[in-house]
């Protein structure tokens, strides 16, 4: 799964054993992305891209101008990858009006044309104030009015942003969706905290999701997952442990 940055060197720790692509806040940075993606890559947008925000003003041109770079950087490179994106947040302007700025943004992205893109909102931990843009029934709403749009489901995300841990909810919407971050929150995360840390182990023996049910997702997901991490150990305990969970991979 490739990261791309907004500036120059920004990363976050937790992801260092994933790919990089980065480059300026303004456009796409100039690498021969084509040689470096393939088919079937998952692609992550800046974390920075704010799809809710205002249309007007310095930042709001900045934001679209960025959405619609990174859409005809990616589709240049001729490769059938799904893109993950943050809806965005309402946290400083009314929230009808967020609502109608991101499908705005959304209306504009699929007015560029076709390509072998998929555009994935991806669940937030409400870590902008719970303004609940970023939870999965938004997402599911937003997918009725526009049928291309995906869904990535981070599992560390939703435990912080659901009020209380209900297994059957992670299951469900699993289910519903088309790729899965798969993440333990960090031990110190409690429901509805809104706090987006993730822990660098996914089968933490302090994890707040049970390993079972870490397990049931990635068998939902037929391999269409990644574990956000910082090491490569899990990797070779993810069969093993998904077996003594009693299931199939």
């Amino acid at each position: 799964m490739y990261y791309i940055a907004t500036f120059e060197g920004q990363t976050r720790p937790e992801f260092d054993k994933i790919q990089w692509v980065t480059g300026a806040v303004e456009f796409p940075p100039k690498l021969d992305l084509a040689s470096m993606i393939c088919d079937d890559d998952v692609v992550h947008l800046p974390f920075s891209i704010n799809w809710a925000s205002p249309l007007s003003g310095r930042t709001g041109v900045l934001v679209s101008n960025m959405i619609k770079s990174w859409f005809f950087a990616l589709r240049s490179t001729g490769k059938r990858i799904k893109l993950v994106a943050h809806v965005g947040s309402a946290s400083k302007i009314p929230y009808e009006e967020a609502v109608e700025n991101l499908k705005f943004r959304l209306r504009k992205w699929y007015s560029f044309g076709s390509s072998n893109m998929q555009l994935l909102f991806e669940n937030d931990a409400g870590s902008k104030g719970g303004t609940k843009m970023g939870s999965p029934e938004f997402i599911q709403d937003l997918r009725r009015e526009f049928p291309a749009l995906g869904f990535c489901f981070d599992t560390a995300h939703f435990f912080a942003n659901a009020p209380e841990f209900i297994p059957e909810e992670y299951v469900k919407w699993a289910n519903q969706a088309d790729f899965i971050h798969l993440n333990q929150p960090d031990p110190n995360v409690q429901p509805g905290s809104h706090l987006d840390r993730h822990s660098v182990s996914l089968f933490d023996s302090d994890g707040r999701i049970p390993v079972a049910i870490l397990c049931e997702i990635a068998v939902i997901s037929g391999g269409r997952f990644c574990m956000e991490k910082s090491t490569d150990e899990v990797d070779k305990d993810l069969p093993k442990l998904i077996s003594e969970a009693g299931l199939k991979v």
